[in-house]
C-alpha cells in the first residue's frame, strides 16, 4: 500500500498549487504494469485519492523505456488522454 506520508506529500503539493477538482481531473498518472520499483497499486491509490486518471502501460517498466521509444504508441497515449 502507498505510504501515508507519500500520499500526504502528493496531495499537499496539489493543494499548495491550488489545484481544484476540475483541474485534478486533468491530471494523468502513467504507470507501467511491469514496474518493479513502484507497485502499480501505489498509483491506483494515489489517483483514487486525488481524483486523477491512471493510464497503465502494458509491459512498461519503471522508466517506460520501451514504450517511450515507440513514438507512435506514446502519441496514441497522449491523444487518448486529450480526447477523453
Amino acid at each position: 500500500a502507498i505510504s501515508h506520508r507519500l500520499l500526504e506529500s502528493w496531495y499537499g503539493a496539489i493543494k499548495a498549487h491550488r489545484v481544484g477538482v476540475e483541474e485534478r481531473s486533468k491530471i494523468v498518472v502513467v504507470h507501467g504494469d511491469s514496474d518493479d520499483t513502484v507497485p502499480l497499486e501505489d498509483s491506483q491509490e494515489l489517483c483514487a485519492a486525488i481524483g486523477a486518471r491512471l493510464m497503465v502501460v502494458p509491459r512498461g517498466d519503471h522508466s517506460l523505456n520501451e514504450y517511450l521509444l515507440n513514438r507512435n504508441k506514446f502519441q496514441e497515449l497522449v491523444d487518448s488522454f486529450i480526447d477523453a
